[in-house]
């Protein structure tokens, strides 16, 4: 007859095993491949998932961490005690709600955006034309002649990757940016368009 203690050994390998690895796979999805900007209620369900894998992992892992959270309520001591998984999950959880991690808000990614959207339309304005060159005939043999282009502005503006993918998870984290997925997978657009967006950007913004 098989002893309990190598089996509960091998379901706590493979416990760690699997909780370790979604966790891991979980963080490197969020931070590889999802959005720069969440609404505040996905963030928070953000937080309540990590801190639910971190704490099937460690319960796994170890089973023996102990947090003590201590605080004070008008003159009322409030305590909590927490063993094992749970005692690293309230941890996560209170770093993801207290702790240096903050989320960039819609109006936060709104301000940065059209920052960014003015930068690069004034980058557009002062970049000279680049001339044009056209072929001569000099001694028997062809020469580039460089002709310069007449005194025009420039009608388009480029857009950089980031502003791209700023502007497609701004569109998709709030409905009244939703114009703003117009300019994703866009290289340049025009000025006067570009003028537009970052009027819609102004409207859509709260009142200070």
């Amino acid at each position: 007859m098989a002893s309990p203690a190598p089996k509960a050994a091998a379901d706590q390998r493979t416990g760690t095993w699997l909780f370790g690895s979604l966790l891991l796979v979980f963080y490197l999805a969020v931070f590889l491949f999802g959005p720069s900007v969440l609404p505040p209620y996905k963030y928070q369900m953000l937080g309540i998932i990590s801190a639910l894998l971190a704490g099937l992992f460690a319960y796994f892992l170890t089973g023996n961490i102990v947090t003590s959270v201590k605080g004070k309520i008008s003159e009322a001591s409030v305590g909590v005690r927490a063993t094992g998984g749970a005692g690293l999950a309230i941890a996560m959880l209170l770093w993801w709600t207290y702790g240096p991690l903050q989320i960039q808000t819609p109006e936060q990614a709104a301000v940065l955006l059209q920052q960014q959207l003015q930068q690069a339309a004034d980058s557009a304005r002062t970049t000279p034309p680049a001339p044009l060159q056209s072929q001569g005939k000099v001694a028997g043999r062809a020469s580039a002649v460089p002709m310069e282009r007449p005194s025009a502005p420039q009608r388009s503006v480029p857009l950089s990757p980031g502003i791209q993918k700023l502007a497609k998870d701004l569109a998709a984290a709030d409905p009244k940016y939703a114009a703003m997925a117009t300019l994703q997978n866009k290289r340049t657009i025009p000025i006067e368009q570009l003028t537009q967006l970052r009027a819609t950007l102004s409207a859509a913004q709260p009142a200070k």
